[in-house]
């Protein structure tokens, strides 16, 4: 049972050790999202991950980078991200 646990621990260091790097030496953002959202996906063993950012306009978050998401699915997530329901998580911390 402890050795899926280092194992675990193990692959979390060697992932943030690459974000590191690519933060780095990458001065792209969007390739550093894309990198950061695919290994979060990984790490969590999950199917699918996006990152949506909000300009400092106060205007509805953008996605920025996705994994495991086609675009068509994209248009799922707007009520989401526009919605008082982001307003409310926002303001609650």
């Amino acid at each position: 049972m402890l050795a899926p646990i280092s194992d675990y621990r193990l692959r979390q260091r060697e992932y943030l050790l690459r974000i590191a790097q690519a933060m780095t030496s990458r001065l792209d953002l969007s390739d550093l999202l894309r990198l950061v959202i695919e290994k979060a996906v990984e790490i969590l063993n999950a199917e699918a991950g996006l990152i949506a950012l909000r300009e400092e306009d106060e205007s509805p978050l953008q996605v920025y980078a996705r994994y495991g998401l086609d675009r068509e699915l994209l248009n799922l997530f707007t009520p989401l991200l526009a919605g008082e329901f982001l307003e409310q998580l926002v303001q609650s911390g």
